[in-house]
C-alpha cells in the first residue's frame, strides 16, 4: 500500500506483530458511532466553500481516528464458517477476532478477525483486520484494515486502508486510504487518499489527494490534488488542478482548469479552456473597462471579464436625443480575436433593458438587443480604440392607454412593426470607443 501523509503508519506492513484484544476494542465501538456521525455531519458542508486542503485533512483525520488501533495484529488464522449474536456471543466466542473465515454472520452484532468471502450483520460488522469478498449490514460496516469487493450498509462504511470495488451506505462512505470503483451514499463519501472511479451522493463528495472520477452529489464536491474528469453539483465544486469540467447550479472553484467550468459563478486562478456562466473571473484572464457609444445609446460605460474566448459583460448606458433622457442597465457575453499585434476582432451581444425617470413603468417596457462587430487598434499596452456597425432589435410595450412611455431610441429603422400593444423595430448602426486593460 502507498504512504499516506493523512495516516502515516499506513506505511507499515497492513499485518504487523502482536495482538489487539476484543476487551480492548470493543467498549469504544459505540462512542466511535457518534464521533462519525457528528463530525461528518458538522464538517461535511464546511470543507466545501472554504479552506479546502486544511478542512478535508481535518475531517477525514477525525474520522479515520475513530477506528485506528496504534497496537498491531497478528496474522489471522483461517477458518470456514461463524455465527454470533453479539460481539464475542458466537460459535467461537471471544476467539473470532482472532481468525479469517470464508462466511461470517452476525445476527445484531459481531467482531472477527477478517472475511474472505461473505459477511452480513441485522446492524454491525467489525473486521479487525480486512474484509475481501462481500459485506452487508443493517447499520454499519467497520473495518481497520482494507476492502476489496462489496461493501453495503443501511448507515455507514468506514475503511482505515485502500478500498478496491463497490461502497454503498445510505448515509456515508469514508475510507482512510486511496480507492478504486464506485461509491454511493445518501450523504457524503469521504476518501483521505486518491480516488479513481464515480461517487455518488445526496449531499458531498470529498478526495483529499488526487483523482480520476466523476463526483455527483446534490450540494458539492470538493477534490485535492490533481483531478481528472468532471464533477457536477447542485450547489458548488472545489478542485485544485483540474483536467475536465466542473457543472455546478452555483458555483465552480479551482486554481488551475485545462477544461471547462458551467456555473451561475466560476472562479479559477488560470484557465485553458472556457468558463461558462453569468461572472466569471480567472485571477489571470481577461478584464476591460469600456467609455464609448453608440446611435441608441450615446454614452456608454461597461466592464468585460472573463477570458477572451468569452467573456461577460457588465453596462450602463444613456440616451440624450429624446424628450426625456433614457437609460438602461445591460448584460452581454464576448468573444475576442487577436489579428495582429496591435488589432483585434471583437463579436459581442449585449441586452439593455430601457429606463425613463422611474425604474418600472408598470405595464410599459422597453428593451434593445444589439449584436456589436468592433475592430480595435492598440493605441498603447493598456488601451484601444475600435469602432464598427451593430445591428440593432428594439422591442417596446405600450402601456393600457396605448402609449409608449419610454421614448424610442431608434432614429430610423429598416423594419418597423406593431401588433396590439408591442412593437418592434430593426436597424443598422455604429458602436465605437476606447477600452483599458
Amino acid at each position: 500500500m502507498e504512504c499516506s501523509a493523512l495516516f502515516p503508519d499506513s506505511c507499515a506492513e497492513e499485518i504487523p506483530t502482536g495482538r489487539l484484544t476484543l476487551v480492548e476494542w470493543y467498549p469504544s465501538v459505540s462512542l466511535m458511532l457518534i464521533k462519525i456521525i457528528v463530525v461528518t455531519t458538522i464538517f461535511g458542508t464546511r470543507i466545501v466553500l472554504k479552506d479546502r486542503k486544511a478542512k478535508m485533512k481535518k475531517l477525514v483525520v477525525i474520522l479515520i481516528a475513530c477506528i485506528h488501533a496504534s497496537t498491531g495484529f497478528s496474522q489471522p488464522e483461517p477458518k470456514s464458517f461463524q455465527a454470533s449474536l453479539f460481539p464475542m456471543v458466537g460459535t467461537d466466542g471471544a476467539s473470532a477476532g482472532n481468525n479469517s473465515y470464508d462466511i461470517s454472520l452476525n445476527f445484531f452484532a459481531g467482531v472477527v478477525g477478517a472475511v474472505n468471502g461473505f459477511e452480513a450483520g441485522a446492524f454491525l460488522n467489525l473486521n479487525l483486520y480486512y474484509m475481501e469478498g462481500m459485506q452487508l449490514s443493517g447499520f454499519g460496516n467497520l473495518v481497520n484494515g482494507h476492502v476489496d469487493g462489496l461493501q453495503a450498509a443501511g448507515f455507514f462504511n468506514v475503511n482505515k486502508s485502500h478500498v478496491n470495488g463497490l461502497q454503498m451506505a445510505g448515509f456515508v462512505n469514508v475510507n482512510g486510504g486511496r480507492a478504486e470503483g464506485f461509491q454511493m451514499a445518501g450523504f457524503a463519501n469521504v476518501n483521505g487518499d486518491s480516488f479513481d472511479g464515480v461517487q455518488l451522493s445526496g449531499f458531498v463528495n470529498v478526495i483529499a489527494k488526487s483523482a480520476e472520477a466523476v463526483q455527483i452529489c446534490g450540494f458539492g464536491n470538493a477534490a485535492g490534488d490533481e483531478f481528472t474528469g468532471l464533477q457536477l453539483a447542485g450547489f458548488g465544486n472545489i478542485a485544485g488542478r483540474i483536467s475536465g469540467g466542473q457543472i455546478a447550479g452555483f458555483i465552480n472553484l479551482a486554481e488551475r482548469v485545462d477544461g471547462f467550468q458551467l456555473g451561475f459563478i466560476n472562479y479559477a486562478d488560470s484557465i485553458s479552456g472556457i468558463p461558462i456562466g453569468f461572472l466569471s473571473i480567472v485571477r489571470d484572464g481577461y478584464r476591460r473597462f469600456e467609455i464609448g457609444g453608440s446611435d441608441a445609446l450615446h454614452v456608454n460605460a461597461s466592464f468585460r471579464i472573463g477570458v477572451p474566448k468569452l467573456y461577460n459583460i457588465f453596462s450602463a448606458g444613456l440616451h440624450l436625443i429624446s424628450p426625456q433622457p433614457v437609460w438602461g442597465i445591460g448584460y452581454g457575453i464576448g468573444t475576442e480575436s487577436v489579428l495582429s499585434k496591435d488589432y483585434v476582432f471583437n463579436a459581442e451581444l449585449v441586452h439593455t433593458y430601457l429606463h425613463s425617470n422611474r425604474w418600472w413603468r408598470g405595464n410599459s417596457w422597453s428593451a434593445l438587443s444589439q449584436f456589436r462587430f468592433n475592430f480595435g487598434k492598440a493605441l498603447s499596452e493598456r488601451s484601444i480604440f475600435f469602432a464598427g456597425p451593430t445591428l440593432n432589435l428594439l422591442v417596446s410595450r405600450a402601456n393600457q392607454s396605448g402609449e409608449f412611455e419610454i421614448p424610442i431610441v431608434s432614429g430610423y429603422h429598416l423594419y418597423n412593426y406593431t401588433e396590439g400593444r408591442t412593437n418592434v423595430r430593426f436597424w443598422v448602426g455604429i458602436h465605437a470607443g476606447f477600452r483599458f486593460k
